[in-house]
């Protein structure tokens, strides 16, 4: 999102995922903000509400997790491979990491797929 310079645009599915879960829309719509987003279909006011607890109970559960990296660790993420954290901010809930394979540092989220390389 922070790279859309004129538009962005965003599609969801509905239903169950592939493991049979129930599929949430992505926390972007609620990031960008009501008077940002054109819907072609309304989201179900319901489905939104059981979204936003969803989004909010997550958040809760990071902010109560302790960083399992710091700066100078290695780490191999699964699509950006082998790199170092160059930072883990607590306030934020992400580390910045710089991927051995990429330019610039990419912030990851706590919890996300990242393991000591």
């Amino acid at each position: 999102m922070t790279r859309a310079m004129d538009g962005l645009f965003l599609s969801d599915s509905e239903g169950r995922s592939n493991d049979g879960l129930f599929k949430h829309p992505s926390r972007f719509i609620f990031e960008a903000g009501a008077d940002n987003v054109e819907y072609v279909k309304d989201l179900d006011s319901s489905l939104m509400e059981n979204t936003k607890k969803y989004i909010e109970a997550d958040e809760r559960k990071l902010k109560e997790s302790i960083p399992a990296f710091a700066a100078g660790d290695r780490v191999r993420h699964p699509v950006f491979g082998e790199g170092t954290v160059t930072a883990a901010d607590a306030a934020a809930l992400c580390y910045s990491v710089r991927f051995d394979a990429l330019a610039t540092d990419r912030s990851i989220r706590f919890g996300a797929q990242l393991e000591k390389a």
